[in-house]
């Protein structure tokens, strides 16, 4: 997808790549692949949109084997109402690659779902064998309404790169609370996690009454948080902002190895 935009509001949003094999549709639309083998990449880039935003958020699925999401390129979930949003999955067979924001400098590309209203946000799941998020893309589920953040759960079984920044924005996983409502939680596991040149992975309280989550890290063999960005020095957080009367959340991160240096 080369700059399109995919809407389908409050519905579901299906993209699978398969090289061979059968693949199933079952209740609500919702795709399986059952013994598939072989799946194909999947590619958006020149700032394309697939968007399942609306009154109740929608739900989108994604499945292939090297997924990216390039020049601004978003995938996002936008819950306005009261009732809980679906979900957005990611299953990346050997890796999930964002990089880059608009090319106007005013949004980031990446996944983002967000809510507005006194619904809860759509919980993002990632699950791939690498992931790489760089020049200023993110993972992030912030809050602006009553309602509750959504989580952020990524497993990357090999490897997670978070690299450097933009004019405006920062590489990141984030949930963040900016109203009443309270901000997600974020879990990531892999074996080796690392943020460089400012990236960032953070759970805040940046303004309202809402409290942020918790943020946990499982890595088998190592985290490294090292340099220093525009904004930020490479950094694991839990934070309340001067702006915010909500709590911050609590930072574990279990691995054999902690680097950091170098700010």
């Amino acid at each position: 997808i080369q700059g399109g935009t995919l809407t389908a509001e409050q519905g579901r949003i299906e993209l699978g790549s398969v090289r061979d094999g059968i693949v199933n549709l079952g209740a609500g639309f919702a795709l399986s692949y059952p013994g598939i083998q072989t799946f194909g990449g999947i590619r958006l880039s020149q700032q394309a949109l697939a968007d399942a935003s609306g009154s109740l958020g929608g739900s989108i699925a994604v499945q292939g084997n090297r997924v990216s999401l390039t020049d601004g390129s978003l995938v996002l979930i936008q819950n306005q109402g009261g009732q809980a949003a679906g979900s957005l999955r990611v299953n990346a067979a050997d890796s999930l690659e964002m990089s880059g924001i608009s090319p106007s400098g005013q949004f980031r590309g990446g996944l983002n779902t967000e809510t507005i209203g006194s619904g809860r946000g759509a919980d993002i799941a990632v699950s791939t064998r690498q992931l790489l998020v760089r020049d200023g893309a993110g993972i992030s589920t912030p809050s602006y309404g009553a309602g509750r953040a959504g989580d952020v759960t990524v497993a990357a079984a090999d490897s997670a790169q978070l690299i450097g920044y933009t004019a405006n924005f920062v590489s990141t996983i984030n949930a963040f609370a900016l109203s009443s409502g309270n901000g997600g939680n974020i879990t990531l596991s892999t074996q080796q996690l690392s943020l460089l040149k400012g990236a960032i992975i953070t759970a805040g309280a940046a303004a309202g009454s809402g409290n942020a989550g918790d943020v946990t890290i499982n890595a088998t063999d190592s985290v490294e948080l090292i340099g220093v960005g525009t904004f930020t020095s490479s950094n694991v957080s839990s934070t309340s902002s001067f702006r915010s009367t909500g709590n911050s959340g609590n930072v574990t991160i279990n691995t054999s190895r902690l680097v950091a240096r170098d700010g």
